[in-house]
């Protein structure tokens, strides 16, 4: 309970550190992250610095309320086919109907987030750049994919010549749709660059393409239309040439090289860019997950029982090998992992049974769920079937509560035994499918 208040806590202090200085609230935060008052502290003093969202050396992305009118339209068009070999097929063609290419991608290795764009004019490389965002604690690969399209954009503003259409590829389609989107978001000032920069690319090309003579006096550069820039999904991992290449330089970037300051754009020349607010918030999310595998390995449940039964627990793994169990089903096989099944030992542990011995077996016999599962004679013909079909695994309690393959022959026993069918009822209204179990005990 600790650690999910500390999630809010903290979504709530990033949301406060993003906050544009237009709003109401950024003279009173920044106020109060310059230091704890001692006396009368209000809830933001706490809350920032219970947080230390601010214990950073970048500077935070600031999220505007207001970005764009809601009219805007981008001075490119988006190109997303429905399926992969589509995109492939697309992609293929545009290399030879393109004169004018552009490949960009994004990339994160060993905890660093790398951009870089390659221009092809006439099948040719004719230049590359590369730019290194930071570690993946402060940014993410989404932003290094818009990074990689304003790259690409400027690679285009470079050509000093005159041309009617460009492609920029890339295998990311949540970057091309964001392009389509004026709300704000995280990482919304790199998409405001993104068309800002197009815009650029449209005038300097509405200057090449209109010769001096025929300027008006109050002649003005067109910032739309003036050429046709598209950008197409390109699908990574299908063995196309370009983007493999780009790919790999990507990964050059994310190593820590940087094209110099004079080739980037703007917005890349100074400073480094500020720390994505999406980013922060999935690095706490991973520190509150790694401090909750710590709690649960020293809590008694675990070094009990749990241990025993599945040592890999907490993980996804469970709910995925349960997903197609109804709710009863699900219910049974986590309260016999947990100790918690309505048998004698749980009851009356809880006061809601007279005695924790077997109903069966007499005194001396507690109905723990390894006396139900595998020790208990009265079940013995039950027990029989789920033998048939596990073998000796039938009688390895951590098999039984552990592998996915074991489930629905747990169940038919509990059904068979009648032992819980007053509280779950048939149990094979709805037979589970099995599943196989990775690394499961040999049958023999």
């Amino acid at each position: 309970m600790s650690l999910l208040l500390e999630k809010h806590l903290f979504r709530a202090a990033s949301r406060l550190a993003t906050l544009p200085k237009s709003h109401p609230l950024h003279p009173i935060i920044r106020r109060a992250k310059r230091h704890y008052v001692k006396r009368h502290p209000a809830p933001i003093h706490h809350l920032l610095h219970r947080t230390g969202i601010f214990d950073t050396q970048l500077p935070y992305e600031t999220i505007d309320v207001i970005r764009r009118r809601s009219t805007f339209e981008p001075t490119f068009s988006v190109h997303i086919p429905p399926d992969k070999q589509q995109a492939l097929e697309e992609a293929k063609r545009r290399r030879h109907a393109y004169k004018v290419r552009v490949y960009s991608d994004g990339s994160g290795i060993d905890g660093q987030i790398g951009a870089a764009a390659a221009l092809y004019i006439n099948g040719r490389i004719k230049g590359k750049l590369f730019y290194h965002l930071g570690k993946a604690t402060d940014h993410t690969v989404y932003e290094a994919e818009l990074v990689g399209v304003l790259l690409a954009q400027h690679l285009l503003r470079s050509i000093n010549q005159p041309f009617y259409r460009a492609t920029i590829g890339l295998d990311n389609q949540a970057v091309i749709l964001a392009t389509q989107n004026q709300q704000p978001k995280p990482a919304h000032y790199l998409l405001d660059a993104i068309h800002s920069e197009s815009m650029e690319l449209m005038k300097k090309q509405s200057r090449m393409h209109t010769p001096t003579a025929l300027r008006q006096p109050d002649w003005q550069p067109d910032d739309r239309g003036v050429f046709d820039l598209s950008i197409h999904w390109t699908p990574g991992h299908m063995d196309f040439t370009e983007n493999e290449d780009i790919d790999g330089d990507a990964k050059t970037a994310a190593q820590g090289f940087t094209s110099p300051a004079n080739k980037l754009p703007a917005l890349l020349r100074k400073h480094p860019l500020p720390r994505s607010l999406s980013a922060a918030r999935q690095a706490n999310l991973a520190d509150l997950k790694k401090r909750h595998t710590e709690q649960w390995k020293k809590s008694k449940r675990y070094t009990h029982r749990m241990k025993f039964i599945d040592p890999t627990m907490p993980s996804p793994k469970f709910l995925k090998s349960i997903s197609n169990l109804t709710r009863p089903q699900a219910a049974i096989i986590t309260q016999l992992r947990t100790g918690h099944a309505p048998l004698n030992e749980h009851l009356h542990r809880i006061k809601r049974s007279a005695t924790p011995n077997c109903p069966h077996c007499g005194p001396g016999f507690t109905e723990s769920v390894r006396h139900f599962l595998i020790q208990c004679r009265h079940h013995s013909r039950a027990r029989y079937q789920m033998y048939r079909k596990l073998k000796r695994n039938a009688y390895n309690i951590e098999y039984l509560l552990q592998a996915p393959k074991a489930f629905p022959h747990v169940i038919k026993f509990i059904r068979d035994s009648n032992r819980l069918s007053n509280i779950f009822g048939d149990l094979e209204t709805h037979p589970p499918k099995e599943q196989e179990a990775p690394n499961a005990a040999p049958q023999q």
